[in-house]
């Protein structure tokens, strides 16, 4: 995988291993740590950090909760990804939403949109 240093991924195609290894290596890097010195939080050996870090390796559940409990931030933050999408990337957002709604959902949602749009004046 290609590095992206401190750059929010938004690319849904990229694997959610890489995805969570680049937050733990943004995270790392902003707290000032180590892949040793988070390695020592986390209980388990360095190399097992660069490996996350790669995308290489799984976290289990357990040590997904240690990371989060190292940062010093709650489940719902470690894996929040702020996205700052235009607005085609918006726009692709939303169609490949649509693509998993049914007909109704999709009725729905237009006219949820149309009385937003209208309406709001």
């Amino acid at each position: 995988m290609k590095e992206e240093s401190s750059k929010k991924i938004n690319d849904y195609s990229i694997s959610l291993g890489a995805r969570i290894g680049q937050r733990v290596k943004d995270f790392r890097r902003h707290y000032g740590l180590t892949q040793e010195g988070l390695a020592e939080k986390l209980e388990v050996h360095p190399s097992y950090v660069g490996q996350l870090e790669r995308g290489e390796r799984q976290a289990s559940l357990q040590t997904l909760e240690k990371l989060a409990l190292a940062f010093r931030l709650s489940p719902f933050e470690f894996f929040h990804e702020e996205e700052e999408l235009d607005k085609e990337g918006l726009k692709k957002r939303c169609l490949t939403l649509l693509d998993k709604c049914t007909s109704s959902q999709i009725r729905a949602f237009c006219e949820l949109l149309t009385t937003f749009v209208y309406k709001r004046k």
